[in-house]
């Protein structure tokens, strides 16, 4: 049974060393249409990375109604996580952050990057980590929620 709340698979993100190089690809092979970017290298970052130093630089857009942010993310300076080339995480769209937090933590489910549901942007979010080591975000977007993250309400 799916998690409580749980509304769609929202987004798709890809890591990738070359943002920039990565967008064009995507926008003349694919159509991809860039909606937003942003640095985000903050201590709300950090918090909800749960590693200080975390750093990333996105585009976000679609692809014919699919939504997906390129990323590259340090997640330490000091030891990045991955050369970020592929799927780093996707992210689902829940009602109720707490209510999918509290349904993941009773099934016993793996936490990743802190283990908590986190305020960012003003989104309700936290992560779990499937068997094959795949991030998944979880979101509940809000009238709070910041530009560019209320595009995708």
């Amino acid at each position: 049974m799916a998690l409580n709340g749980l509304r769609s698979i929202d987004h798709l993100v890809i890591a990738t060393p070359d943002v920039e190089g990565s967008v064009r690809w995507y926008t003349d092979v694919l159509g991809f249409v860039k909606e937003w970017e942003e640095v985000v290298d903050d201590a709300d970052f950090e918090a909800l990375i749960g590693i200080p130093g975390a750093r990333t630089h996105c585009v976000g857009g679609h692809v014919q109604g699919t939504r997906i942010e390129f990323n590259n993310t340090s997640w330490s300076p000091a030891t990045p996580r991955s050369e970020g080339a592929g799927l780093s995480i996707f992210t689902c769209a829940v009602d109720d952050a707490d209510k999918a937090f509290a349904d993941a933590k009773e099934r016993g489910l793996t936490f990743a990057m802190g283990g908590e549901v986190n305020l960012a942007a003003g989104c309700k979010i936290f992560f779990l980590e499937a068997p094959d080591g795949v991030r998944i975000e979880f979101v509940e977007y809000t009238d709070a929620s910041d530009t560019p993250w209320n595009t995708y309400r």
